[in-house]
């Protein structure tokens, strides 16, 4: 294994795992992480790279996504959403909401959230997140035609978030 492998392993590891807060964090997983130590990888790097990322225009999308949170109390269910035009006026793109999700996720009274936006080619992709054992957003993102796991799923559909007077709502 040389200290390239170690790196791009122990970087997979990280972002699985959410730097080890997730609860599929093992002593394996520590164990294997301590490994990739060993063998040359640098977590400094890593972290640098992967989470310490965000320019100023992603911060401005992020802000605007953390404004609109909502929390439906009586679900335990927290719902944000980011449209097209959001994108424009930050200046950011769709890759700035990488690790949204499970920022927002660690609010502890949620039980799962959702992260929704829309592109300019009509679609509407959702983020499901979880850190309950008890919930599968996976399967909520299969009936909507998504995919995932138990606790980190994605769903697209054909349509437009569009503002009306009762809040945000999806077309078709």
């Amino acid at each position: 294994l040389t200290p390239r492998m170690a790196h791009c392993l122990l970087t997979g590891i990280l972002t699985d795992t959410g730097n080890f807060s997730f609860s599929v964090t093992s002593e394996h997983t520590i164990a294997a992480a301590a490994q990739m130590l060993l063998q040359g990888a640098s977590l400094p790097k890593i972290i640098d790279r992967t989470w310490r990322t965000k320019k100023l225009p992603d911060l401005k999308l992020w802000g605007l996504a953390l404004s609109r949170l909502k929390l439906l109390p009586q679900y335990g269910v927290a719902y944000t959403y980011i449209s097209s035009t959001d994108l424009k006026e930050t200046q950011s793109d769709h890759e700035a909401l990488e690790g949204l999700p499970e920022f927002i996720s660690a609010l502890p009274e949620t039980q799962a959230i959702m992260v929704l936006f829309d592109d300019e080619k009509g679609m509407i992709h959702g983020n499901l997140r979880t850190t309950q054992h008890t919930i599968d957003v996976g399967e909520l993102a299969r009936r909507l035609g998504g995919g995932g796991h138990r606790k980190a799923a994605g769903f697209s559909l054909t349509g437009k978030l569009t503002k009306s007077t009762n809040g945000w709502r999806v077309e078709t």
